[in-house]
Parts: structure tokens; sequence; C-alpha cells
């Protein structure tokens, strides 16, 4: 039972990171973009750092979700041996 709960919650993890990979390259496009009209003066510096801002928190929440990954992977280890 439990082996199968790890495996439930790894193919969760791998569609969240998915997710997340998809997410963080929008945002690198988005500041790309950002980065272009801030220079022409037609977005604010503020919109770019609230983006800015919200990429990092998405990368912080895409290391701590591989964190648990490997997590869920060592309780695996453990249930199978």
């Amino acid at each position: 039972m439990r082996l199968r709960q790890c495996l439930s919650e790894l193919e969760k993890y791998d569609r969240r990171e998915k997710a997340l990979t998809e997410q963080l390259a929008g945002y690198e496009r988005v500041l790309s973009d950002y980065a272009r009209e801030v220079e022409a003066g037609q977005v604010s510096v503020l919109d770019y750092l609230t983006v800015l801002r919200n990429k990092i928190q998405t990368e912080r929440d895409a290391l701590l979700m591989r964190t648990n990954r490997q997590l869920v992977i060592a309780a695996y280890n453990y249930w199978n041996h």
C-alpha cells in the first residue's frame, strides 16, 4: 500500500514539475518582452519587478517540489527493500 502511495505521489510530482517548467519558460518570455518595453518606456519597472518576483517564487516552488520528490523516492526505496 505504501509503495502504491509513493508511486502515486511521484506521478503527481512529475506532472507538477512539467507545469512549473512550462510556467518558468513563460516567465522568461514575458521578462524578455518586458525588458524591451521598459527600455522603450512602454512598461513600468514595477511591472517588470512584479513578474521577476513571481518567477523567483516559482523557481523556489520548483526547488522545493524537487526536494520533496527526492524524499518520496527515498521512502519508496525504504519500503521496497
